[in-house]
């Protein structure tokens, strides 16, 4: 994809999907096969005056390895560092933008009950409330 059309993407996610706010933090997850993109997209949260931008990469292979190999006792394992990553979130309440590019079938052919239930218990231990959960939901863009 050229750098023109990318730039207009992040554009619409950012002024559009977000309508992102001077001083506001921004959170980017997306697949590493998605750099060139959300280079533009950090541009742009920062141009347009965010006060920090993160991204959290990801790769379907990775994932897939991951989920493969651990056990569910360690895939349900909530950390500290996670822990606090997540009580900060709900203290500033970034705004989110999704790039997904991920492959349908990249997790076929495994366990997906062991997958869920690992997830499940770490899930609850992150968001002992709804409203913790609903705080994070605000400000979401998605882009697929």
């Amino acid at each position: 994809m050229n750098q023109k059309v990318y730039e207009q993407y992040a554009k619409l996610a950012v002024n559009v999907g977000i309508n992102l706010q001077p001083n506001q933090e921004v959170v980017v997850s997306a697949s590493c096969e998605c750099a060139e993109f959300v280079e533009h997209i950090v541009k742009e949260c920062y141009e347009k005056g965010a006060r920090k931008v993160r991204v959290e990469w990801s790769q379907d292979k990775i994932s897939r390895l991951h989920m493969q190999y651990q056990t569910e006792e360690v895939m349900s394992e909530v950390l500290p560092w996670e822990e606090e990553k997540m009580k900060h979130m709900t203290q500033v309440i970034p705004c989110r933008i999704y790039v997904d590019d991920s492959d349908p079938d990249a997790f076929a052919g495994l366990d997906m009950k062991k997958v869920s239930n690992s997830i499940l218990p770490s899930a609850y231990d992150l968001f002992p409330s709804k409203n913790a959960i609903s705080i994070l939901k605000s400000n979401l863009a998605y882009s697929g």
